[in-house]
């Protein structure tokens, strides 16, 4: 498949395909003379539909078997594209004979707006998977806004049209163009502090947003996630718990929308189990904690260790 005809129905988009890609190629390439310009066109569609990034920049490729997996928001399974330009397609959770095989064609730590834009803007198509068809997303709120008149939850009132408004129990609403520009808004301002890796002013941001944004919102999410990666070293009883209670907070949005093992989980966990292993011996220490409760913490602590690393290491053991 190389949806070169809807891509047609756009000016902007076929232009900028035919200049860039299929004129390059014909042209610059002087590939005019050894194929049909219909030929080029008809590869370069299908390599832009189907193609999957290598590692360490290796270019993308087709892989025509795997071409056939679907999307799904909830997918069942993940690929790799190992440096030897081999892909290995794996499952993330128990998966019954029989059921269908899945991936997630783009990230799943995004809002119902922008992801839904993505897959019909590339691969032309509008997604019906569970999470796309339930307003709060599974219960994953990802993209639940809170009313700024009762600060009750704002929820798409037909999660499968794009224009759709948001509205609260109470009635007020929002158009889907105001959150859309709200979230760009936040996403903005976030990568303006990125450069910064300043622990305060992510912070300040957290608080700014906490009362437009749910508290499991993606945006939310990654303010979460940044907050985490620059807690530092620090051995403070009261930075530990606030990190600890950061990691359950991410991994509680995480595994509603992603279940299974991920890389996005194993790293949190890893700063999970980072800061109670640091908590736990502070708190042994320092005499507040027995032996018997240090002893089960510290079972709790080697639990999302051991998860961490079927997370992170099922990649390398596949390969």
């Amino acid at each position: 498949m190389d949806h070169n005809e809807e891509r047609r129905k756009d000016d902007g988009i076929w232009n900028g395909y035919k200049k860039y890609i299929i004129d390059f190629l014909r042209l610059d390439c002087n590939l005019r003379d050894d194929f049909k310009e219909e030929e080029i066109e008809r590869a370069s569609g299908i390599f832009w539909t189907n193609a999957f990034s290598c590692s360490n920049g290796g270019g993308q490729a087709v892989f025509p078997t795997f071409s056939f997996v679907s999307h799904s928001c909830t997918s069942n399974c993940d690929h790799t594209v190992f440096p030897q330009r081999h892909l290995v397609l794996q499952s993330k959770v128990h998966i019954a004979a029989g059921t269908e095989l899945n991936i997630n064609y783009i990230s799943p730590i995004q809002g119902r707006l922008k992801r839904r834009s993505k897959l019909r803007c590339k691969w032309f198509f509008d997604c019906i998977c569970d999470r796309c068809l339930d307003a709060t997303e599974l219960g994953s709120h990802l993209s639940s806004h809170l009313c700024e008149f009762c600060g009750e939850i704002l929820l798409p009132s037909d999660p499968l049209i794009m224009d759709s408004n948001y509205v609260c129990p109470s009635g007020h609403s929002k158009s889907s163009e105001e959150i859309l520009s709200f979230e760009h808004k936040v996403t903005l301002e976030m990568k303006e502090n990125i450069t910064k890796n300043d622990l305060e002013s992510f912070y300040k941001l957290l608080n700014k947003y906490s009362a437009n944004l749910h508290a499991t919102h993606y945006l939310m999410i990654l303010l979460k996630r940044h907050i985490i990666t620059i807690y530092g070293e620090s051995t403070e009883q009261e930075d530990l718990e606030k990190k600890i209670d950061l990691c359950e907070e991410v991994l509680n949005g995480i595994c509603k929308m992603d279940s299974g093992y991920n890389r996005d989980r194993g790293m949190v966990l890893q700063y999970l189990c980072d800061a109670q292993k640091k908590l736990n011996r502070l708190l042994m220490s320092l005499g507040r904690i027995s032996e018997e409760e240090f002893k089960s913490r510290v079972e709790v602590c080697m639990k999302n260790f051991n998860e961490a690393n079927e997370c992170l290491l099922m990649k390398i053991k596949k390969n």
